[in-house]
């Protein structure tokens, strides 16, 4: 079992998760929450990011600024397309203003439950990696690469390892929680 290649998947899923649990509002704006939205700018989807910086000049406001003037009419219909985030933009000359509503303690619980729901996705990518290499581990044995004490050997670290990345995902989740209830 090549371990550094099991490691390398594992950071794959984490690296994956971390990006989709920015977009979760929290009572404070980040740009985060922002960055991967798709606009469609000269008929081709483009993550925001690419397109504009995103501030967060006050804890509950977004500022975009578009690089190319001309794309601020895109980026305000991209903003007001996407449902999940519930904003009004406000065009401002050459930027976007974007004001965060305050949460509501009945949002803030669905989020929660939202990003449970994603963190369990995650957790399955895992099971689903470890299960991959738990094949590759008995194949290897049934075919006499590896004797049954070394089979037994790399399985241990294979659950060990997906046990400590599956930790990951847990705390993460548990720090977003925690930054999705406090008002």
């Amino acid at each position: 079992m090549d371990e550094q290649a099991l490691r390398s998947e594992y950071k794959a899923v984490i690296d994956t998760y971390k990006q989709r649990i920015q977009q979760f509002r929290t009572g404070r704006a980040n740009p985060g929450l922002l960055e991967d939205l798709l606009v469609e700018y000269y008929g081709v989807g483009t993550p925001l990011k690419q397109l504009a910086t995103i501030n967060a000049p006050e804890p509950r406001m977004l500022v975009v600024q578009p690089w190319d003037k001309n794309a601020i009419s895109d980026i305000e219909k991209a903003v007001l397309q996407a449902d999940y985030l519930g904003l009004n933009p406000v065009v401002d000359g050459e930027k976007l203003r974007l004001m965060l509503p305050e949460m509501t303690e009945e949002r803030r619980r669905e989020l929660t439950k939202s990003l449970n729901e994603t963190t369990e996705e995650f957790k399955a990518e895992l099971r689903r990696i470890r299960d991959d290499w738990r094949t590759s581990v008995k194949k290897s044995e049934q075919e006499s690469e590896i004797s049954e004490d070394e089979k037994y050997r790399q399985l241990e670290n294979l659950d060990a390892i997906t046990k400590e990345y599956t930790n990951q995902l847990e705390s993460l989740e548990e720090e977003k929680n925690t930054e999705i209830m406090t008002v």
